[in-house]
């Protein structure tokens, strides 16, 4: 297939953790949900009483697809020690050197008052 064809083909597409995921998708959206979990399970380690933020949305009325894709991943719904478990399982990847999760959704960065434009830390993304 021509390059230009594959371009096309992809316009409203994104590649995340090895996923091409449409752009605005409920699979996109749980990537972005996938991040914010793996941020509670750093706190959790801080702050054992720490609850997971994803459990308290009303996923009925919120995206009910995302919601089952969370579920399949395990990031929703568990008994407090499962979460305790991951946790300390994910602190014990970074202490062996893996980097903390991040996908291209979520970066960081800082707003530049004299250009009046926001620069994204390349780093700070996983492309």
């Amino acid at each position: 297939m021509p390059r230009h064809i594959e371009r096309v083909k992809h316009k409203h597409t994104t590649k995340i953790d090895g996923v091409r995921v449409e752009i605005g998708s409920a699979k996109w959206e749980a990537f972005s949900f996938k991040w914010r979990y793996y941020r509670f399970l750093e706190a959790l380690i801080r702050n054992p009483e720490e609850e997971n933020p994803l459990d308290r949305i009303n996923w009925a009325n919120y995206w009910p697809e995302v919601h089952a894709i969370l579920k399949e991943w395990n990031m929703v719904e568990m008994p407090k020690d499962w979460y305790k478990i991951a946790a300390n399982e994910y602190q014990l990847e970074l202490e062996n050197g893996k980097p903390a999760y991040k996908n291209k959704i979520h970066g960081f960065g800082w707003w530049d008052p004299k250009a009046k434009k926001f620069n994204l830390d390349p780093i700070s993304i996983k492309g």
